[in-house]
Formats: structure tokens, sequence, C-alpha cells
């Protein structure tokens, strides 16, 4: 036999929905702003990926012509969108030039290149920018 059959009390209810509440509105916060930073990792990757290639492009040039490949700049796309069509990003190419040597190293005259990819994120409208550097011997 139960000695006390009174239950729960309207403001024990409420409360426990209020906390239900609150903790699932942080938690829907939490995977909104997670997504949003998977997107932005995403587009960075494939940032250093144009740009990593055109390096690479730009060694095999070198090594099969023995120069450089320069251009100004050119678009890269960065992700496909069904509904926008596609996120662009811009490429740049500059050429460092010819490094002297230093004091160490007599003989070891090198080039560098940079190749830069920027972009405006589409959730928050912030310019992005990658930018890798190469040294040819």
């Amino acid at each position: 036999m139960m000695k006390n059959e009174n239950g729960f009390t309207l403001a024990e209810v409420l409360a426990t929905a209020v906390i239900i509440i609150i903790a699932s509105i942080a938690m829907y916060y939490g995977i909104v702003h997670a997504e949003r930073q998977i997107v932005k990792n995403y587009h960075d990757r494939v940032a250093i990926m144009h740009a990593s290639g055109e390096l690479d492009w730009q060694k095999y040039y070198k090594n099969t012509y023995n120069g450089l490949s320069p251009f100004g700049s050119k678009s890269v796309v960065i992700d496909e969108y069904d509904n926008r069509g596609p996120l662009l990003g811009v490429m740049e190419y500059k050429q460092l030039g010819l490094v002297p040597p230093d004091v160490v190293i007599q003989n070891l005259h090198y080039e560098a290149v940079e190749i830069s990819v920027r972009w405006t994120e589409p959730s928050d409208k912030k310019q992005r920018k990658v930018v890798l550097r190469e040294d040819f011997y």
C-alpha cells in the first residue's frame, strides 16, 4: 500500500518541460554550428587541393619545359549547389622570383611560387583565402 499518492505538481511538470526545451534548443544550435563548420572545412580542403594541384602542374612544367607556366588568375569551383549554382573561387599565381643564395649555401638559386585561392563563404559572407608556396630548385 502506498502512503503518498499525491503525484507531480504542476510546477514540477513545467520546470521539467522548460529544462527539456532549453536542452533541445542548445543541441539544435550546436548541430547547426557543427554542420556549418563541416562545410567550411570542406571548402578549405577543396581550395587546398586546387592550389596543390596547380603547384604540382608547375613542377611538372618546370621539369619538362625548364620553366614555369605563369597565369594571372582563373576561376575554380569550390562547391556545387543544386539550387544556387556553383560556389566559385579565384586562383591567383604569384611568382616570387629568383631567390639569391644565402651565406651558407653559395650556389643554390631557386624560384618561389605562391598559389592562392580565395572565395566568399556563403554562410557568413566572409572572405576566405588559402595560400600555398613551393620553392623550385
